[in-house]
């Protein structure tokens, strides 16, 4: 499979042999001639001249296509449905959070779409498309391109919920996970991705209830299922973010349980050793009449005395049971 498609790619699709078509044949396009699809990149200078100039498409629908914003969403416009998408990013390199946007464009015989970075659910369209085994309808190229964005979202959101499992073992069990950075990057994945795929559900949702007839009954039940695997993959993100808020509470809970065993620790020290400090303070100052000062024994004395104390301390704490 190629790694990106041409800057202006277009096919005349149908039941016959799909057509490749120049950006000539597809301007003097109309709808007697078949079905069309034109994929374009959204970049390309060219393109926009020929999206402004020769598609024949209202401006304010130019306008759509070619805006920055990309907030998932769906218009009626004419006649035609303005859709901007969300796809996940696999071009190597790339993180599959920072999701592609595709914009779409849907006629009666004619379907556009453009893109900025490549989308693997696309060039499988082109490829299906050239073979002669792809959608022979809009309609149908519709939902393959919809069916293709949401089936590449599936490992993705499965593999953060497969880690999750892993590291609650890890968490709960006997373990130690101090690898705070890869939580906060799953964190950070799963926010993104939900941002996009929930208004992306309530779009597949709306067009579903709108019922297009360029959808005929099998793509409108094909529309049903994409639909229902985009709200299980939202509610899987949400899942997601509260198990991670859960795994981030039981991180601090046993970190703040640490801190205090240690410090509980030292306080015992402490208290086991203060007589001994008070002790070896006192026979420390410079002044006369310390006992046993002029004594041969005076050091052994105080030792046991000092050892005496610290069994004694350690005795009152034990019968306190503070250990």
């Amino acid at each position: 499979m190629p790694e990106a498609l041409n800057s202006f790619t277009a096919f005349q699709i149908g039941p016959e042999t799909p057509k490749s078509l120049g950006i000539d044949e597809v301007s003097s396009w109309s709808a007697s001639d078949g079905e069309l699809w034109v994929h374009l990149d959204r970049t390309s200078e060219q393109n926009k001249t020929w999206l402004s100039e020769q598609s024949g498409i209202f401006p304010h629908v130019v306008d759509g296509l070619l805006d920055n914003a990309t907030r998932p969403r769906l218009e009626v416009i004419n006649g035609g449905l303005f859709l901007t998408l969300r796809g996940v990013n696999l071009n190597e390199g790339s993180d599959p959070a920072d999701m592609i946007s595709l914009r779409i464009w849907v006629e009666q015989h004619r379907i556009i779409t453009l893109e900025r970075e490549p989308l693997r659910s696309i060039l499988r369209v082109a490829e299906s498309v050239q073979s002669g085994h792809g959608p022979q309808s809009v309609g149908a190229l519709l939902v393959e391109v919809l069916g293709g964005l949401t089936e590449r979202m599936g490992p993705i959101i499965d593999g953060v919920s497969d880690r999750l499992d892993e590291i609650e073992d890890q968490v709960v069990g006997s373990d130690v996970f101090d690898d705070r950075s890869e939580l906060l990057t799953m964190r950070q994945q799963v926010i993104k991705m939900h941002r996009y795929l929930k208004p992306q559900a309530e779009v597949v949702s709306k067009l579903r209830g709108m019922q297009p007839s360029m959808l005929d009954t099998l793509q409108q039940h094909a529309l049903t299922d994409i639909n229902n695997q985009l709200i299980r993959y939202v509610e899987d993100l949400e899942s997601s973010k509260s198990r991670m808020v859960l795994i981030q509470d039981e991180l601090s809970n046993q970190n703040a349980e640490r801190l205090n065993n240690r410090m509980y620790a030292v306080t015992m020290v402490a208290t086991i050793l203060l007589p001994m400090s008070i002790v070896t303070g006192l026979l420390g100052i410079n002044v006369g009449g310390i006992p046993g000062a002029q004594s041969p024994l005076g050091f052994l004395v105080v030792c046991l005395l000092l050892l005496l104390m610290g069994l004694l301390g350690y005795w009152i704490v034990r019968r306190c049971k503070w250990l």
